[in-house]
C-alpha cells in the first residue's frame, strides 16, 4: 500500500507490548529506504524517542490508522532511542515544593541524584542520527533546478510493504503536483533543500526526470525550509 508521511505520523502502532503513538519516521535520502517509525518517549525524567526498526513493521490497515508491528516488551525495552535517555527536563520541574509538614524539598536534586546523567547512545541511535533523517524535517523544503527555487515538499510517499519513498508531492504556489521519486535528483542533507532536474512547466506538464541534469552551484548554509500548507 502506498501511504504519504502525513497520514503514517498520526497512526497507532500495534504490537504485543501495547499500542503506541507513531510521530515521525527515518529515512536514507539516499538510498530512499525507511528505516524507522519513530515513537515519541518524553516525560519528566527521560527525554527520547524509540525507534522501531523497519523490519518490526508488519500490515498497515489505512481504515482503522494502526500499523501492526512484531515487537513485544523485551524488544520494546532493547530499541534504540534517540536524544537524552535518563536526563531530567529541569524545566518542567518547579525549583521547590513544600511538603504536607511544612518542609521543602528539590525536586531537580532529588531527580538528579535518583536517575543520573546521559547515558551513552547506542552505536545504533548515532548511526540513524548521522546517516537518516526525520522525514518531518522535509515537509515545506525547497526545491531547486536550474531556473532557481521552483516549489516546496508537502508530501512524501512510501510503499508500507517495501518500505520505500516512491512518490513526492510538489507545491508551486498554490497547485499540488505528485511526481515519482525519481523527480528528485537528491536530497541536500546539511542545507535541507532538494534538488530536481526539472523546470516548472515540466512538472506542469506531468513530466518525469530521465536524465541528471547539470550541476547546481552550492547554496549558502542553511536550512532551506518553508512552512507547508
Amino acid at each position: 500500500m502506498i501511504a504519504p508521511y502525513t497520514t503514517l505520523k498520526d497512526v497507532t502502532l500495534s504490537t504485543e507490548a501495547g499500542t503506541f503513538d507513531i510521530t515521525d519516521v527515518m529515512f536514507d535520502p539516499e538510498r530512499l529506504s525507511v528505516e524507522y517509525a519513530v515513537l515519541e518517549g518524553g516525560g519528566w525524567v527521560t527525554n527520547t524517542d524509540v525507534l522501531v526498526h523497519a523490519k518490526r513493521l508488519k500490515q498497515f490497515e489505512v481504515d482503522a490508522m494502526t500499523w501492526h508491528a512484531n515487537m513485544g516488551e523485551t524488544e520494546l525495552a532493547r530499541a534504540p532511542r534517540l536524544g537524552k535517555d535518563n536526563v531530567v527536563g529541569l524545566s518542567d520541574l518547579p525549583p521547590v515544593i513544600v511538603g504536607p509538614f511544612g518542609m521543602t524539598y528539590s525536586p531537580i536534586l532529588m531527580a538528579a541524584q535518583l536517575f543520573g546523567y546521559p547515558v551513552s547512545k547506542s552505536a545504533t541511535a548515532k548511526d540513524a542520527e548521522d546517516r537518516l533523517e526525520r522525514m518531518s524535517e522535509w515537509m515545506g523544503a525547497v526545491v531547486f533546478s536550474s531556473e532557481g527555487p521552483i516549489a516546496r515538499i508537502v508530501n512524501l510517499y512510501i510503499d508500507t510493504e517495501t518500505m520505500r519513498v516512491v512518490e513526492v508531492k510538489l507545491a508551486l504556489g498554490t497547485d499540488m503536483h505528485v511526481l515519482p521519486i525519481s523527480a528528485i535528483r537528491s536530497f541536500v542533507r546539511r542545507d535541507g533543500y532538494a534538488v530536481c532536474d526539472l523546470t516548472e512547466a515540466e512538472i506542469k506538464q506531468g513530466l518525469t526526470a530521465a536524465e541528471p541534469g547539470p550541476s547546481l552551484p552550492t547554496m549558502t548554509d542553511k536550512r532551506w525550509v518553508q512552512t507547508a500548507a
